[in-house]
């Protein structure tokens, strides 16, 4: 079941990133695009809080209380989610259709910040009302705009009873203040809760089939951890580990048998399924592109030369040094695309205290830390398979929809780790390749561990050739690697069960092989090959073959006209763009005809201040000509006159000199004088 928990800032909302600049001390959290939006984390935090409050005020018993939150919440520092709901950011409605019609609006993050948020400066008074030194403190906050309010999706794993539904919906109406300074008059927002269209998904059934093509797309940020990175730090990879998709359908599947951590592998359907072996969950790489094989490598220091593979036989090399173009690269025949296709990625500060109680303070909390979560940015797509025995593919086109939403990564349970899956049935035959020169490279799209007669862990090209003969069933001989080695482990959330540490062949690595028969194109070798380890690509390979750079497709540009696209709030931001950007254009004329204004065509500064004076106060042309009328014949006229700022080609009117004839409106002229005068009095003040 879906919730859909509706935000609407009533005052400044100020939803702290953590991370300031140069000129503002406090920021709020953006997307990318430019958008401001609200942390899962926040919301599930300060929903917990505003729960507690509840549960005080029904006057339930500790005990009773205690159950409530860890039901609704789970229970702190577990190593997967345990409570019933999860969170996901709250973005401004309707998100969506902003995201398809962003693009063809042509507005920039700059355009969007100016018109929803609003830099706000705070100072702390000492005795005497006296500003305190260095107490100023400039915030960027979100606007309380009328047709503004965010919207966030709330998962839950199954379906709530009236007592805890009801809980819950006092919760939220319970939830009035949100974000920095909410005690200081920022914060105030209004919640609302209610049921998702979409919180039921249609079930179809999949067709049978031999392989499944797995489409994966990023909700939200995902944290697929990588075992490196310092302490404060959490990395991530840039692809899908087969491990992790494997994870994650267990758990969708868990779910919706209702089988707990104890009692899955009884279950016949999940043991075939996930632990038997029998399918292979491939790595899922975005876009589809794989790791670029290693023998594919650049001469230093000649970037624009071609690249090259170190398994022919190059006579032009002496006394030149290569370096493996590692990355994910389209290569097409002989061709390999310039630039890298890596997904995006954004950095999140987080940070942590022991403590959560409701209004607790944390000036003497000595234990509270902070630290950085990499992720895989929203709206990425990522590619690959799920292969197996027909009789096993079978039953998981019967368990599994076509097209369904799982919590992927860590903290699934706020903020991270909504991705939708979609699985295409395959018909396929074993693909086989041939070479007439009996050779072919074996280049690996994954981790591949390989495990000696002891039971050990051993790389050696040695122990590869025999795994390959007897995989194949032909005889193989190793030539040439090009290789790099990394340790591999995996942890399931879900049974908290580590694999070990297992040193294993980068994915990327390849090998020269020979054989005197056709080959599978795709082989499945090692370790681990039901978790999508131990993959492996074979080409037929030519020694004298030459390869060439193929330039990437040029992303379009910045910087296109704006123009309204019928969603109402991008339509305000377009006119407000465009009415900031003539506004610069008329600043930049004023300024521009107040530095050519020399000489005996000065005004002095008590002259420059009641005109600029006079336009702050007056609101159109009829008022401007009436007050020129009185001191037409006055100092500050003949002042006017000699600094050629006056028509005299009318009789009966005096009017300023506007630099066009059509000044589009009087808020146009009115910001033109202003800035005119704003500038001379500048000038003056240089020319002293």
């Amino acid at each position: 079941m879906k919730y859909l928990l509706s935000i609407r800032p009533l005052s400044y909302l100020l939803v702290g990133s953590g991370e300031g600049s140069v000129l503002v001390d406090s920021d709020v959290v953006f997307h990318p695009s430019g958008f401001p939006y609200i942390p899962a984390r926040r919301i599930k935090g300060i929903l917990r809080e505003s729960m507690m409050e509840v549960i005080e005020m029904l006057g339930c018993d500790d005990q009773e209380g205690e159950d409530f939150i860890k039901c609704f919440f789970g229970v702190e520092g577990a190593q997967a989610p345990t409570g019933l709901l999860s969170f996901g950011n709250a973005y401004i409605s309707p998100w969506k259709q902003i995201k398809e019609n962003l693009i063809d609006s042509g507005l920039c993050p700059h355009h969007i910040q100016a018109y929803l948020t609003q830099e706000i400066q705070q100072t702390a008074l000492g005795e005497g009302g006296v500003a305190k030194k260095r107490s100023l403190r400039n915030y960027r906050t979100i606007k309380p705009l009328e047709n503004v309010f965010f919207e966030a999706e709330i998962s839950c794993a199954g379906e709530l009873d009236e007592k805890k539904l009801d809980l819950l919906q006092k919760a939220v109406l319970n939830f009035r203040y949100l974000g920095t300074r909410r005690n200081r008059g920022f914060g105030h927002v209004k919640c609302s809760l209610e049921k998702s269209a979409d919180s039921a998904m249609a079930e179809e059934d999949l067709s049978f089939g031999i392989s499944y093509k797995v489409t994966l797309k990023t909700l939200s940020p995902v944290v697929l951890s990588r075992q490196d990175g310092d302490v404060n730090a959490i990395n991530t990879y840039k692809y899908v580990p087969g491990s992790q998709l494997r994870g994650a359908l267990a758990s969708y599947l868990m779910n919706k048998k209702g089988l707990s951590v104890e009692d899955a592998h009884t279950n016949s359907v999940f043991y075939d399924l996930f632990l038997s072996g029998k399918l292979r969950f491939n790595n899922l790489f975005y876009e589809g592109v794989a790791p670029l094989p290693f023998h594919f490598h650049r001469i230093k220091g000649e970037e624009e030369a071609s690249p090259l593979s170190i398994f022919c036989e190059h006579k032009n090399l002496k006394g030149k040094n290569t370096r493996a173009i590692k990355g994910f690269h389209r290569l097409i025949k002989r061709e390999i695309d310039e630039t890298s296709m890596m997904p995006e990625s954004v950095f999140f500060f987080h940070n942590s205290r022991p403590n959560r109680a409701a209004g607790r303070s944390t000036s003497r909390d000595t234990t509270q830390g902070i630290f950085y979560y990499e992720a895989i940015d929203e709206g990425q797509q990522f590619k690959g398979f799920i292969e197996g025995e027909e009789k096993v593919m079978s039953v998981f086109a019967q368990e599994f929809p076509s097209k369904f939403e799982i919590k992927l990564g860590r903290s699934r349970s706020a903020q991270y780790g909504s991705v939708e899956v979609e699985i295409e049935p395959m018909q396929t035959e074993t693909e086989k390749v041939s070479s007439p020169q009996n050779l072919y490279t074996l280049e690996l799209q994954s981790p591949l561990a390989l495990l000696n007669d002891n039971g050990f862990p051993e790389l050696s090209l040695s122990l590869l050739q025999r795994e390959l003969t007897d995989l194949l069933g032909t005889n193989i001989a190793v030539k040439k690697a090009a290789t790099s080695t990394k340790w591999v482990e995996s942890f399931n959330a879900a049974w908290f069960a580590k694999s070990g540490k297992f040193l294993a062949w980068e994915e990327g690595s390849s090998f020269l092989i020979e054989s005197t028969q056709s080959l599978p194109k795709i082989i499945s070798i090692g370790r681990f090959a039901d978790r999508g380890m131990g993959r492996g690509l074979i080409r037929k390979f030519d020694l004298n073959a030459a390869y060439s750079w193929k330039e990437s497709s040029v992303m379009e540009e910045q910087g296109k006209p704006l123009r309204e696209t019928g969603l109402d709030i991008l339509d305000e931001i377009v006119k407000e763009a465009r009415k900031a950007e003539e506004h610069n254009k008329i600043r930049t004329e004023a300024v521009d005809a107040a530095l050519n204004l020399r000489g005996t065509r000065r005004l002095n500064n008590h002259q420059i201040g009641r005109l600029e004076m006079m336009f702050h106060q007056v609101k159109n042309q009829v008022e401007v000509e009436n007050w020129l009328r009185n001191v037409k014949n006055k100092p500050l006229g003949e002042a006017l006159m000699k600094a050629k700022l006056l028509l005299s080609r009318y009789e009966d009117r005096v009017v300023f000199r506007y630099p066009t004839e059509d000044s589009g409106s009087w808020e146009n002229e009115q910001l033109y004088w202003i800035t005119f005068f704003q500038t001379l009095r500048k000038l003056n003040k240089q020319r002293k």
